[in-house]
């Protein structure tokens, strides 16, 4: 199984996210770290989600098994790369979003969002601080309404989900529930 993670979309996520994966990495599992142009070339394109997500599709077409995991923005990208991974005929082992942006998104994107998620088939999982500025408790509750997934709320007044245990724990528990089948 390949990991993705889509980090948040502020240079400020590197930290969180390089650790989260590093946790992952040393629990052995593989998983590749998306680093968005921008941090780099400084141009932000309104296209460099679709793009990251059809180089992923591109770079990793010989994977069958995927987990997916997305931070604020990256939450987006994660959605939308389980969308494709889907239409591509690959199986999605499960999506941990987490500090889904939603007092931030337009009602459109919220909408394009809510009925991907609530289209999947396979384990998602939503971890939001409960007074996260871009969409605390209350909102993110709403947002969710009608969409099967399971919801851990942590108790944190900003917007970081420097969580790996929490994250680590969820992967193994799908990991054991396939080995079980």
């Amino acid at each position: 199984m390949q990991i993705i993670y889509f980090p948040g979309y502020s240079t400020k996520n590197i930290d969180e996210g390089e650790n989260i994966v590093n946790i992952l990495i040393e629990n052995n599992y593989s998983v590749f770290f998306n680093r968005w142009r921008h941090w780099n070339e400084e141009i932000q394109t309104s296209r460099e989600i679709e793009e990251d997500i059809s180089s992923i599709l591109n770079n990793f077409g010989n994977e069958t098994e995927f987990g997916i995991i997305g931070k604020s923005i990256g939450t987006i990208a994660g959605v939308n790369l389980a969308n494709r991974l889907i239409e591509n005929v690959k199986i999605v082992k499960f999506l941990i979003l987490l500090g889904i942006p939603v007092g931030d998104s337009s009602d459109k994107d919220k909408e394009e969002n809510k009925d991907l998620l609530a289209k999947f088939d396979f384990p998602v999982f939503v971890i939001q601080n409960n007074k996260d500025e871009h969409g605390n408790e209350e909102q993110i509750k709403k947002f969710l309404e009608g969409v099967e997934c399971r919801l851990v709320i942590k108790e944190a007044d900003n917007h970081r989900y420097n969580y790996p245990e929490d994250i680590l724990a969820i992967i193994d528990s799908v990991s054991l529930q396939e080995r079980d089948r």
